[in-house]
């Protein structure tokens, strides 16, 4: 055991002796360290968030008619594939063990209070009068849909609209002010709402400034009247009903359209952005081939520019494990001391990535790191040092004594 303390204590003071190269083999651990703590926190996240989006907003299943095709050719610049959308919709809530089925739809429009300057936003329709939106001021839609009209669009336009807060104090707008929308600038020029409520409740699925109308008068200020088009419809079951097996019987129903339970919903959504996932998962595992490639580096470049010394003491007698002790030491503190610098650089790199994501998408919490992430973060900084100091251990066994001091 002395002989082990005193092997050990020479690691150290090799590590304590070359600064920069320690500096160096710290700071490649500690990125490969970040690389995994930050990439599970960006999917702990993400699943976190759109769990609780999904939950927050108290529907059990989703339905569409498969994936939303992009048409900037098109007023609205979405093309959804759910036609028919309040027939389905009515058909669905007639079912018995389903409480409400709502269709809702997502287009762009054009929007302002200045006629001759419009922004392009997110518009939600929704019909039932938006009783699922959770207002912070106002009273929200007067009226029911009038201007569907049991499916003639011929009703008058209620010309009501919901905006989100970041909407309102981008155009400075309280309950009871003007707005214009429309599908296209002069469609919006003839078309004023008024502000009749301030929401955040779509906040969690859009990630960005929304404004909120009747379905009926998102179709036809975006000219999707005429097939009654929806992005999707979603549906609440009964307290006492089997969400698996509404499903199912659902999904008999209307094989043509998709019926996802929250979950699947969000694993959907998930797997359309398969490229980016992947592209992440294989950054870090270049930063950890990298960082481990790093660490092995230095180590081999100490060895031989510590081989008179080793070779002095093979020559004097030190025993080959003795000095296998002392390189594997110098690995194994490496990595430690780069494990932990990372796991305490975590943290604060985590939240300003969350910021940075916040600011990008619209979406907070989407970097979430917990205690398990950070041990195994540390975990693969103290793997990646057994295996460098096992490396440098083989490497000074292979160190010639004689031919080094002779020459």
């Amino acid at each position: 055991m002395s002989r082990f303390r005193g092997a050990v204590g020479l690691g150290l003071r090799g590590v304590g002796y070359r600064r920069e190269r320690t500096l160096l083999a710290i700071a490649g651990v500690a990125l490969a360290v970040l690389s995994i703590t930050l990439l599970a926190g960006v999917g702990v996240g993400v699943l976190e968030t759109g769990e609780e989006s999904f939950d927050s907003a108290d529907r059990d299943l989703w339905i569409d008619g498969g994936p939303i095709a992009l048409s900037p050719a098109d007023v609205g610049g979405v093309r959804p594939t759910l036609t028919d959308a309040h027939q389905t919709a009515d058909e669905i809530a007639a079912h018995d063990d389903v409480s409400a089925a709502v269709p809702m739809g997502f287009q762009t429009v054009f929007v302002g209070t200045d006629e001759d300057d419009f922004d392009r936003l997110l518009a939600v329709g929704v019909s039932g009068g938006g009783s699922a939106l959770s207002l912070q001021e106002g009273e929200g839609f007067s009226d029911s849909d009038t201007h569907y009209a049991n499916g003639t669009y011929g009703g008058p336009m209620s010309h009501e609209v919901i905006v989100d807060p970041e909407t309102a104090a981008r155009y400075d707008l309280e309950v009871g002010d003007q707005l214009h929308v429309g599908g296209t600038t002069s469609n919006a020029r003839a078309n004023e709402f008024t502000v009749v409520g301030i929401s955040s409740s779509l906040d969690e699925f859009t990630g960005g400034e929304t404004v909120v109308l009747y379905l009926s008068e998102l179709q036809t200020l975006t000219g999707t009247s005429g097939t009654d088009e929806a992005t999707f419809i979603t549906v609440t079951v009964e307290d006492d009903a089997d969400v698996a097996a509404v499903q199912a019987e659902l999904q008999e129903t209307y094989p043509e359209l998709d019926v996802r339970t929250n979950r699947e919903q969000l694993e959907e959504i998930l797997g359309d952005q398969l490229l980016v996932i992947a592209a992440g998962i294989t950054l870090a595992v270049l930063a950890v081939t990298g960082g481990a490639v790093l660490l092995v580096t230095l180590l081999t470049l100490s060895i031989h520019h510590q081989r008179q010394e080793f070779a002095a003491l093979r020559a004097i007698g030190v025993s080959r494990s003795t000095i296998a002790t002392i390189a594997a030491t110098q690995g194994f503190s490496y990595a430690l001391l780069g494990g932990i610098v990372g796991v305490l650089a975590t943290p604060v790199c985590a939240a300003a990535l969350d910021a940075l994501a916040s600011e990008l998408t619209g979406f907070d919490d989407l970097v979430r790191v917990d205690t398990t992430i950070l041990l195994v973060g540390f975990g693969l900084a103290t793997t990646i040092g057994v295996v460098a100091g096992l490396y440098a251990a083989w490497r000074v066994t292979r160190v010639p004594a004689l031919h080094v001091l002779t020459r």
